[in-house]
């Protein structure tokens, strides 16, 4: 497991070192100059298959693992 900031994460995505993804959703809209999840200089596109969601009152804890390759 790991956090950091959105460089960070899209170092890891360009260099195939992610895995997994927990992702929690709130219902809360925000405006502002924050960055997406992850940030790079060249596009990582990673499929992800969903494996597990709950839900937590409002909230959705969704967790996804990289897709396996169809080959």
């Amino acid at each position: 497991h790991s956090e950091g900031g959105p460089s960070m994460f899209g170092s890891s995505l360009a260099q195939g070192a992610v895995d997994e993804l927990c992702l929690t959703l709130a219902p809360t809209l925000e405006g502002g100059t924050a960055r997406r999840i992850a940030a790079s200089a060249e596009a990582s596109p990673t499929p992800m298959q969903l494996i597990s969601v709950l839900r937590s009152g409002e909230e959705l804890l969704l967790r996804y693992r990289r897709a396996r390759d169809a080959s």
